[in-house]
């Protein structure tokens, strides 16, 4: 059963790669397309406000369709959707490609990790969700930074294009390996509401969105940032990614292991302490050092950055999910649609500094909303019952 898995991770390993690699390709599109680097950003915040609230109601509207069929089909459409985004004529038209590619991706992700817990036993549906959401840590690692390299050194459409024949592998995949008639487990929009109402997961959902607003503010204009304060070509910004990405694939380990051995908000608290401590590197290497000092600090903070914020990652969903086990579905499938929302948040708290402060203060913006995060972590723990403080 797990080998058929693979397919599925192969498609979150294309999605993966199209959420993340658009940030350090804004230079090249701004510069191809004519529009300021501050408007290219909203590629981002669009991509991330239709994942986020596009995309669990198509996922519920078409909660009817075969799942077999409902996943070639939004992995099809996704293929699709990346080749318009790589004949994009336009800035509007690529817009547009980004926001049809959110869809299909939210579809996928959901669909996917559904499908993923309901061809195992209950006590397999960690491996195979680590097994699925291993597609997107590939993909941090290796998929960001080679699109990277691609998009700043050739063609910013050979990026799409690559990520379509990626998704392309796995639809042929999907297609052969797996089998029809899949259990479907799908819940209603009045069950995540009533979810989220719940004061402990509405605390945690919180922490969730000031974390991903955080990160979005520096990594949306990571690539200009790393330019203007340390000098970096396209090869050192790909190598940053490089940095980035392997550091988030071991963070993402390590941050599941701590969860288990050490408890979710042991791995919560330090993660987002470092995590701020990181953004505060960045922020003062920015404004304080030279481009020659710069280069080498920013390295380190970028490492730093990846492996404490998808230890946080981790571990927040570890968190959320022993908040309340029995519907820890729902639960997961809101957080994954709040930290879209935060991604599109920060990408526009993004433009607006940029805009009228600079980009040397984006590191001292997402190093206090990680302290606010973690503050607001800690608020909410005073609200979790006794019982379920104890069990994350």
């Amino acid at each position: 059963m797990f080998p058929r898995l693979v397919w599925l991770a192969l498609g979150t390993f294309a999605v993966g790669t199209e959420s993340f690699v658009v940030a350090p390709l804004l230079p090249a599109i701004a510069g191809d397309l004519g529009v300021p680097i501050v408007a290219a950003g909203w590629l981002v915040t669009v991509f991330a406000l239709f994942y986020a609230f596009g995309a669990p109601v198509l996922t519920v509207a078409l909660a009817s369709v075969e799942r077999k069929r409902l996943l070639v089909g939004a992995l099809g459409a996704f293929v699709i959707a990346n080749l318009f985004a790589a004949m994009a004529q336009s800035f509007t038209q690529l817009l547009l490609a980004r926001a049809a590619l959110a869809l299909v991706a939210g579809l996928y992700m959901a669909s996917a990790n559904a499908v993923a817990t309901a061809m195992v036993e209950p006590h397999q549906r960690g491996r195979a969700i680590a097994i699925v959401v291993g597609g997107s840590a590939a993909a941090t690692a290796l998929g960001v930074p080679i699109g990277s390299f691609l998009g700043n050194t050739a063609d910013w459409r050979m990026t799409f294009m690559m990520i379509a024949a990626f998704a392309a592998v796995g639809v042929v995949g999907l297609a052969f390996g797996l089998k029809r008639d899949l259990p479907r487990s799908v819940s209603t929009l009045s069950e995540r509401l009533a979810v989220g109402r719940r004061s402990d997961i509405l605390h945690g959902l919180m922490v969730t969105f000031l974390f991903a607003v955080g990160l979005s503010v520096v990594f949306t204009y990571l690539a200009p940032l790393l330019t203007r304060a340390a000098g970096f070509d396209a090869g050192m910004i790909s190598a940053a990614l490089l940095v980035w990405g392997l550091s988030a694939a071991a963070g993402n380990a390590l941050g599941g292991i701590a969860a288990d051995r050490v408890g979710s908000e042991w791995t919560l608290r330090l993660g987002l302490l470092t995590l701020a401590a990181a953004f505060g590197l960045i922020g003062f290497a920015a404004t304080v050092l030279g481009p020659a000092s710069a280069g080498p600090v920013m390295i380190a903070a970028v490492g730093f950055w990846g492996a404490a914020g998808w230890a946080v990652f981790a571990a927040q969903m570890t968190h959320l999910a022993r908040l309340a086990p029995q519907v820890a579905v729902v639960t997961l499938s809101l957080n994954a649609s709040i930290f879209y929302a935060g991604i599109a948040t920060g990408s526009a708290v993004g433009s607006f500094a940029v805009a009228f402060g600079g980009l040397t203060n984006l590191g001292w913006i997402a190093a206090a909303l990680q302290l606010a995060a973690l503050a607001t972590f800690l608020f909410g723990r005073r609200k979790v019952s006794p019982a379920a403080t104890e069990a994350a």
